[in-house]
């Protein structure tokens, strides 16, 4: 398995298997956009253990923030190196074994190059290249970005009825026409949740790429969100399980 994969499995574990080729560039872009940091491969072919003996000597010399800075820059290097002038969609139709050798390409040009020939051509590739890393975002939830969710109750005429204020950003590329969450309601301090259940919102009017919403939703006021011995300081996470687009059509999914 090469070191494209063992990043994936350190980052991305769980996908499956038809998910594999989205999962190598989801798992590389979230490094290049500063999502995370690399995780180095153990064994592997000659050319894997001559690049990480040569990236674990450039990082060895480094501070904690210098490293971060270059793992992010060194995945986005690999992420050009690998697709090369292939769009996305091209990229997925590749085999694996034609992924390991283009990995292994990378690396083998990589290896000829200094620390700071590295981060020099990373902030190139940043600078001339963010509609791919747009394009990556596209193929994933990562790209619909709950920027707020909070939960509350309102005083209504029949007694408190609760609320959930979702704030969302569009960067998938796509129009939204219905959105599908899990929502999990926690207090401070305690593991198990007050609620944790799958809801959906359909837009009236969408959500275009790019576009910032605040909606305003209202759980049914006979189920597990109503709980009256939900505290004040119970704290709501939201995670996107599932997006349509304008025709109703599945855009991206964790079921698939």
């Amino acid at each position: 398995m090469g070191i494209v994969w063992k990043i994936v499995a350190a980052l991305v574990g769980g996908l499956k298997k038809d998910f594999r080729k989205i999962a190598v560039c989801i798992a590389l872009a979230s490094l290049a956009l500063g999502q995370s940091s690399l995780v180095l491969a153990e064994g592997g072919n000659e050319v894997e253990e001559a690049f990480n003996a040569s990236i674990s000597e450039m990082l060895d010399g480094m501070s904690e923030s210098e490293a971060i800075a270059f793992q992010q820059g060194l995945a986005s290097l690999m992420l050009s190196k690998v697709m090369g002038e292939r769009s996305f969609i091209e990229f997925g139709n590749m085999s694996e074994s034609e992924i390991e050798i283009a990995q292994n390409e990378a690396m083998s040009e990589i290896l000829e190059m200094t620390a700071s020939e590295i981060m020099g051509s990373a902030i190139n590739i940043n600078d001339q290249e963010p509609e791919r890393n747009n394009d990556i975002l596209s193929a994933s939830l990562d790209g619909f970005i709950v920027q707020e969710a909070v939960f509350y109750f309102r005083e209504g005429m029949y007694g408190k009825n609760p609320v959930i204020e979702l704030t969302v950003t569009n960067r998938t590329g796509h129009a939204v026409s219905r959105a599908y969450f899990e929502g999990v309601l926690k207090s401070p301090g305690r593991s198990v949740p007050w609620v944790r259940e799958s809801f959906n919102y359909t837009i009236p009017g969408g959500i275009e790429p790019g576009e910032t919403l605040t909606w305003t939703l209202s759980p049914n006021s006979f189920g597990p969100w109503a709980n009256p011995s939900i505290p004040e300081d119970a704290e709501l996470s939201v995670t996107t399980v599932r997006l349509d687009d304008a025709d109703g059509d599945s855009i991206v999914s964790q079921e698939e």
